[in-house]
């Protein structure tokens, strides 16, 4: 029970994770509602959020939310506006840091990568201190990347193979590689065990045999003897067994 509870810890973090920032949203939809815009006028007074960028080094959450008083100076555009200190010092176009990097990680053009992908592209064109770590941490947070990509995995159990109940009808078969070449020219060993008996055969060939060549000796020393079996267990790929099984009648 211990066990089972302590494989199951990551999943159940990442669950409250969702349902806490699911909450948040939820929250912040519902305040908005009764949120009214407002459009600046030339000489008014603003207050503007406080990004990453922008933040007092090591203020942590007791750090202000917002900062200014700042006077608005021109009107570009229909919520968008160029400000100045209470000293008559223009503030320079700002960027918000936390945007680029959502935009980076989840933009139009992204698919949600990882970290190092996402690195790669944001110092394709920018670079600030400590980017890895704000990359990790918006990375971290993502909903989307958490719903997507669970750390669980999706397999169960590893279940053992079914007991064979007559010799030669499932087999198993494997390469032994890498071995000093004889005089013959072979430098490996094909081995095909039976899962009932343990009876095996190690047949020669080399390690540049295609699956093919490998047929040929499956039928000289195996199909030949002991007729074809009916399950065959092996660690090669698709492809492999794509192209030994048409050789082999198998499907």
């Amino acid at each position: 029970m211990l066990l089972d509870e302590l494989d199951l810890v990551n999943e159940r973090r990442d669950g409250a994770l969702i349902r806490i920032q699911n909450y948040q949203q939820a929250t912040a939809r519902y305040y908005n509602t009764n949120v009214r815009s407002r459009r600046f006028r030339v000489g008014d007074l603003a207050l503007r959020k406080v990004f990453q960028n922008t933040a007092e080094l090591n203020a942590g959450k007791l750090g202000a939310n917002w900062e200014g008083p700042y006077r608005i100076t021109d009107i570009v555009r229909p919520g968008a506006y160029r400000i100045e200190t209470m000293d008559g010092k223009t503030i320079q176009k700002p960027w918000n840091v936390m945007h680029l990097k959502k935009e980076a990680h989840g933009g139009g053009l992204m698919g949600h990568f990882g970290v190092a992908k996402t690195i790669q592209i944001m110092r394709d064109h920018f670079h600030w201190p400590h980017m890895i770590r704000d990359v990790e941490h918006i990375c971290a947070r993502c909903t989307t990347c958490k719903l997507a990509k669970s750390k669980v995995q999706p397999h169960g159990l590893y279940t053992p193979l079914p007991i064979p109940s007559q010799p030669w009808t499932d087999v198993s078969m494997d390469f032994v590689l890498g071995l000093p070449r004889t005089r013959h020219g072979k430098d490996s060993i094909f081995v095909i065990v039976d899962r009932f008996s343990k009876m095996a055969h190690f047949v020669a060939c080399n390690k540049t045999d295609d699956a093919s060549h490998v047929a040929a000796l499956f039928f000289k020393d195996v199909i030949r003897l002991h007729g074809m079996p009916r399950t065959i267990v092996s660690d090669r790929d698709t492809n492999f067994l794509v192209t030994f099984g048409k050789p082999c009648g198998l499907s």
